[in-house]
């Protein structure tokens, strides 16, 4: 049972650290874009591709707050290691 959880805290954590590396390449994509629009102008592509990605952004936010909860409850339900046999 133990190792059932643990595996499952691991795909869990798993799934949280690629939305985080997604959340960081989304927004260094956002910087070079907006740096691209200051030096040559209004772009409606790059625009669009900003809040194309505020939007997923803001999703992969929410969803990594949920898995945070669920793998809190997941450590939470593991059981107690002995720690009376040293």
């Amino acid at each position: 049972m133990a190792d059932q959880i643990n595996e499952h805290v691991l795909v869990l954590e798993a799934e949280r650290d690629r939305l985080r590396n997604a959340v960081q390449h989304l927004s260094s994509s956002n910087r070079q874009l907006k740096q691209a629009l200051e030096e040559d102008g209004p772009d409606a592509e790059y625009q669009e591709a900003i809040g194309e990605n505020i939007v997923v952004i803001a999703k992969y936010h929410g969803q990594i707050a949920l898995l945070e909860k669920d793998i809190k409850a997941a450590r939470e339900a593991q059981p107690c290691a002995d720690t009376t046999t040293r």
